[in-house]
């Protein structure tokens, strides 16, 4: 009994070296004493991996949101230019849809402004050398100018414009105006008239991309 007791013994003393030996680190001292370490628990996993741990496999992920795209306003078209309603000292109302509205509008106001202000060259270059009065003619300017020395204009309209029938190319012009003057310088038949009301269609010639007066049609005068 005594030497089955040593036995047993011996083979758990045995055993017991034997697991010692497979549990020591390899490369270790086989006289190291054995240490025994615990499993090792992580305290956090990684954050790609918490996520892809706290997300059940199978499920996507939303999409990233867009921002939404500015709103353009629409595009305005740009606004026609009003028509005229005069030209210096010319009222071109009644003829502002005509195509030749500035032309002619100019041509008056630069032919009654130099009257106005005696400025009788820019007034004389305004008559076509082949109509009623020559501008190279001495004894024409001379009474033209002697005519016109004491003549303020005023109230000028021009009322109509339409192709001249005897002439093509040539325009006729319909203007009214009023004319205050000196005693001695009032139209013909009337020289004392100091006020008068005109009422005259001038026969225009072109002249380059403008106009020429060529000649007065249809004078009709009354005193104010």
């Amino acid at each position: 009994r005594v030497a089955i007791l040593v036995a047993a013994a011996l083979v758990v003393v045995g055993g017991v070296m034997i697991a010692a030996a497979f549990s020591r680190p390899p490369g270790s001292p086989a006289d190291d004493p054995l240490v025994i370490a615990p499993f090792a628990v992580p305290s956090s996993l990684p954050a790609a991996a918490q996520s892809t741990a706290s997300t059940p496999r199978g499920t996507p992920s939303p999409p990233p949101r867009s921002r939404p795209s500015p709103t353009r306003s629409p595009a305005v078209p740009p606004k026609s230019p009003a028509p005229p309603t005069s030209v210096g000292i010319v009222d071109v109302r009644a003829v502002t849809a005509d195509p030749h509205v500035l032309a002619v509008g100019t041509l008056f106001d630069r032919y009654f402004s130099g009257i106005n202000t005696k400025q009788y060259e820019q007034v004389l270059v305004l008559f076509d050398p082949s109509g009623f009065l020559d501008p190279t003619d001495p004894a024409q300017v001379e009474a033209f100018t002697t005519g016109v020395s004491t003549t303020t204009d005023s109230l000028v309209v021009l009322r109509s414009m339409a192709e001249d029938a005897a002439q093509e190319g040539d325009l006729d012009a319909r203007l009214t105006f009023q004319s205050h003057q000196a005693a001695g310088f009032g139209p013909p038949g009337s020289p004392e008239e100091i006020c008068t009301n005109w009422d005259i269609t001038y026969q225009l010639r072109p002249a380059g991309a403008g106009y020429r007066i060529f000649s007065p049609r249809n004078v009709v005068h009354t005193p104010c």
